[in-house]
């Protein structure tokens, strides 16, 4: 099985149609990403998730139009996620189906992890791309929170609409245009993108869900291997990422929350020719290039973020990773701010 991290296509339909609004085609925004234009016309194809990265990235650079990601995403919700969305629907309560939509989401994207964190009695639901540095990757995390808020309203009325968001990248646009877009206090640099959710949100019901047919559809969506099985280091990976920004990445941690002793953790990753130490050092590093490339938080904040002690000690293991300091790195792989409003062009 192909190691590519592999993104459904879904939201990236409507690719289409901002592209038009400047009088540019698919064809022309595709050339060079690794994506036929015809694939963007199918919700259910499947496409390298980097692919989608420049794809978008190209998109903003033809049309100047800063804020495309959020564009695409305002535009869909729960319904441009498959199977995987008609599951969420007939969950009893909102909450239920963030955790249902938790589960299953790596049935629509290899490339990002979505986790929900517990927050005093609120939580927040986590998104995180697994690249170290990819343009194109701000873009991505304004599609995947456009879409989640939309979905949240969708699913359970304006109620459940979210107590804030949070990205983790300075922002495609100014921040009021993000809150008059999505509809909340949005919160920029951040060390995780996420949507906060009230405790009282995730315990409003769904209109219409349907126990019966939920069930139906969860026995579709485990049998619906749209990318292939998930390996098991494939599934470490997957739920370090919020570990570590959590504070709970440990072997025997990580072991317990997939179901296993830490020995056999340890010799199932030695199978497939990796460990622990060097999938988590890997995610850290990962983690690391994105905070230091998309925002514009202290080196002090973003170690901290990482679970380091001090800024010492993250600098340490930042230059063993890369041979740079995190700011020399910083230096030359930083993502400029946006210097136009996004109404120019729009």
């Amino acid at each position: 099985m192909s190691s590519e991290r592999l993104q459904r296509v879904g939201p990236f339909v409507s690719l289409a149609e901002i592209l038009g609004r400047f009088g540019l085609t698919l064809d022309l925004a595709a050339e060079g990403t690794g994506v036929d234009a015809t694939q963007l016309a199918d919700p259910n194809a499947i496409i390298p998730f980097r692919a989608a990265c420049r794809l978008i990235q190209r998109s903003v650079l033809l049309t100047g139009c800063r804020d495309i990601g959020l564009q695409v995403g305002i535009l869909h919700d729960f319904r441009s996620l498959g199977v995987v969305g008609q599951l969420i629907q007939h969950a009893p309560t909102l909450g239920e189906a963030m955790l249902d939509f938790v589960r299953n989401q790596h049935r629509n994207s290899r490339g990002a992890v979505v986790y929900l964190m517990p927050q005093g009695d609120a939580f927040n639901l986590g998104y995180g791309i697994y690249e170290r540095h990819e343009p194109g990757a701000d873009q991505i995390y304004d599609v995947a929170m456009a879409v989640g808020v939309n979905s949240i309203r969708r699913l359970a009325g304006p109620r459940a609409g979210p107590v804030e968001v949070l990205l983790c990248h300075r922002g495609t646009a100014p921040r009021a245009h993000y809150e008059a877009v999505l509809g909340c206090p949005v919160r920029l640099n951040q060390p995780h993108a996420a949507i906060v959710l009230s405790g009282e949100a995730m315990r409003l019901p769904i209109p219409g869900s349907d126990p019966a047919r939920r069930q139906q559809l969860a026995n579709m969506v485990e049998s619906a291997l749209l990318m292939g099985s998930l390996s098991f280091s494939a599934h470490v990976r997957h739920i370090l990422k919020p570990g570590i920004l959590l504070g709970g990445a440990s072997a025997e941690r990580i072991a317990r929350q997939i179901g296993v002793h830490v020995r056999t953790l340890n010799r199932r990753l030695q199978d497939e020719g990796t460990s622990f130490r060097a999938i988590e050092q890997e995610v850290r590093y990962a983690i690391a290039c994105e905070l230091l490339s998309l925002t514009d938080l202290d080196i002090s904040d973003i170690s901290a973020a990482l679970g380091y002690g001090t800024p010492s000690a993250f600098d340490r293991a930042f230059r063993r990773w890369a041979a740079l300091s995190p700011t020399a790195w910083r230096r030359g792989n930083a993502i400029e701010k946006p210097t136009a409003s996004p109404a120019d062009g729009a």
